[in-house]
């Protein structure tokens, strides 16, 4: 290919230097973020999707800004022949994918996933991008969310994920060489090869023997049927439509949808075809969604550039990356049935997906330097995650841990205070000294049982025994509030507390006129009575303890959709906010089982507090 041109390999490997130290600079000035936002979290709150996704959206400009240079800048130096041409045109379309969010990260301006185009002089120095291109912007029209329909055209980026992607060799060992990347040309160019082995293990089609644009969607399909057929599978390309009156029609529609797609790449004007397969689309409801998006499509400014004055580009090249072990699942304590599975299931996934168009085909010796290179800047944002990772890892394992003292600390106050006042009045034979004694051992017992449980179940680092923990602790409240007497059981058992923690000196709590001055304990089971005390005990005993009697502060329980709300609201003497350690404890425990939290708010200028629990039943 490069016959009577010599490539300096110095030069190659200083560009792809430069380029992945500038790279790295970028991903760790994202680290230093990241991290500066873990040092603001409060108390063990982990850093959290949305945070992390926001950080990946600022970076992807500018990460895949420096990457569009430098591949830019590799194809005169790799393919010699192209300083020739007047101007080049490449459209690098980037794709990291995220372990933490489970998402491809492109730069993302105003709900269009993007990449960078670039349109110069093979001589400039200074190269201006621009993001917004028909190509990509067509292609989304033709899938969710814009088309609501499932007939969608077929993802060749998950197709090379898949096993497929690997022909069989000659080796008696069975081992499969990876392809490397799918590359369609769309125009002749006498000074390169279109033979499969000078593009690095790629398989290339050449439209040229396909016909009109309209019938390139279904020849982009048998290519591919045939690549499959080579390594023994036949299945379709995009897969067959479910079996009814309007598969063989489904089929043929999401091919044309690709026609209409590679056509937008390798011409510019607006295809002739393209009205009557928008009429025969509107014909039948399955694909009337489909109809609609394109019509819209077609209403967009930037979709009907289809002459941008650029030069027009040549090929369209989908690169497959290695695939990579997935840090979210190296340390999963679930085991598949077999290790081949697990395996799998470590790598099913590569570190993302590289799209180039370019109006200079690009060949084997090419591709042969820039794989490697992407992967390796990708695996530079993949170390930043695994570190955010492992820091939400460690906090996440940390949490159950320090929420556990919280059970044991309300054991032991029972234990201490309780068991002290019915040695007091253990000659005391009145109904409320015998009520009061059954409401200490009944709680004494449930809290023990809670607490075995939960102790039980974060000690044997399973990831599934919380989840358990978590059902068997909402599964009383739920069937409370299914029976329509969770807000008054609540109640009861928060006036139970008041009655035996409340001091003469200490601060009071008022409950609403409505309930009922006594009440039976045993109308709660062992599971009800541990829930509904845990939830209400703390803030409670800490009023009571740490106010002076002028201080009143109001009861309140009620539902908010399925968020069961608790409200202790007061006048306080506090002078800092006075959630105290057990109380802090009570939020690490709901967070550790995934359903709520515990927070005191402190209106320092007003001399008010408000201890509130909040519970999702629906977790």
């Amino acid at each position: 290919m490069n016959a009577g041109y010599k490539i300096d390999l110095k030069k190659v490997q200083a560009l792809l230097e430069q380029g992945y130290q500038e790279c790295l600079h970028l991903t760790l000035k994202a680290q230093r973020s990241l991290e500066r936002l873990v040092k603001e979290r409060k108390g063990f709150a982990l850093l959290e999707q949305k945070e992390i996704l926001k950080n990946l959206y600022r970076l992807a400009p500018r990460l895949y800004g420096v990457m569009a240079d430098t591949l830019f800048r590799l194809i005169p130096l790799l393919q010699p022949e192209s300083r020739d041409e007047s101007q080049i045109h490449l459209y690098f379309w980037p794709g990291y994918h995220s372990c933490l969010v489970g998402k491809r990260i492109f730069i993302r301006r105003q709900n269009w996933n993007l990449g960078v185009g670039i349109s110069a002089k093979p001589t400039d120095k200074n190269l201006r991008h621009y993001c917004d291109s028909s190509q990509a912007r067509l292609y989304q029209y033709m899938v969710k969310p814009r088309n609501s329909s499932n007939v969608l055209p077929a993802d060749v980026h998950q197709w090379l994920l898949r096993e497929r992607s690997f022909r069989p060799t000659d080796d008696a060992k069975n081992l499969r060489i990876p392809i490397n990347s799918l590359t369609v040309l769309g125009c002749t160019r006498t000074k390169m090869s279109t033979n499969s082995e000078e593009f690095f293990e790629s398989e290339v089609l050449d439209l040229g023997t396909c016909g009109d644009s309209e019938n390139w969607g279904k020849c982009f399909a048998d290519f591919i049927k045939r690549i499959a057929v080579e390594i023994g599978d036949d299945e379709q390309f995009p897969k067959a439509a479910p079996p009814g009156p309007n598969s063989e029609w489904v089929t043929v529609a999401r091919q044309k949808m690709h026609s209409i797609w590679l056509h937008s790449v390798f011409r510019n004007d607006k295809p002739e075809w393209l009205q009557s397969f928008i009429a025969e689309l509107s014909d039948r409801d399955v694909t009337k969604p489909v109809a609609r998006s394109i019509e819209f499509a077609m209403l967009d400014r930037v979709v009907k550039e289809w002459d941008d004055g650029r030069p027009k580009f040549c090929s369209w090249t989908n690169m497959s990356l290695r695939p990579s072990l997935d840090p979210t699942k190296v340390y999963a304590y679930d085991t598949a049935d077999d290790d081949s599975e697990k395996d799998h299931q470590l790598a099913r996934k590569t570190v993302g997906s590289a799209e180039f168009l370019s109006s200079v085909p690009l060949g084997s010796t090419y591709f042969s330097f820039v794989r490697p290179w992407v992967s390796e800047i990708y695996s530079t944002v993949r170390n930043v995650e695994v570190a955010i990772w492992m820091h939400n890892r460690k906090l996440g394992e940390r949490e159950p841990t320090f929420a556990g003292p919280y059970i044991a600390h309300e054991i032991r106050k029972l234990v201490d205070s309780g068991l002290y006042l019915t040695k007091m009045e253990v000659q005391e034979t009145s109904d409320e000294a015998v009520r009061k004694r059954e409401f200490l051992l009944y709680s004494i017992g449930a809290l023990t049982r809670l607490a075995y449980a939960f102790t039980n179940a974060v000690l044997s680092m399973n990831k599934q025994a919380l989840q358990k923990e978590r059902e068997k602790f909402l599964a009383p409240l739920v069937k409370l509030r299914n029976e329509g007497r969770l807000e008054q059981s609540l109640s009861m058992v928060a006036m139970e507390i008041y009655e035996s923690v409340r001091l003469a000196e200490g601060g009071q709590v008022l409950f609403p006129t409505w309930l009922a001055e006594r009440w039976d304990s045993k109308t709660l089971d062992v599971p009800q009575q541990s829930s509904c005390f845990l939830l209400t005990v703390e803030m409670i005993s800490n009023y009571c303890q740490n106010e002076e009697s002028t201080s009143s502060a109001e009861w309140q329980t009620f539902l908010d959709d399925n968020t069961l709300v608790i409200r202790l609201d007061g006048p306080t003497n506090a002078q800092r906010n006075p959630t105290s350690t057990s109380f802090a404890r009570l939020d690490l425990f709901l967070h550790a089982l995934g359903i709520g939290e515990a927070n005191v708010f402190w209106r320092k200028f007003e001399k008010r507090c408000s201890y509130t629990v909040k519970v999702n039943l629906s977790a």
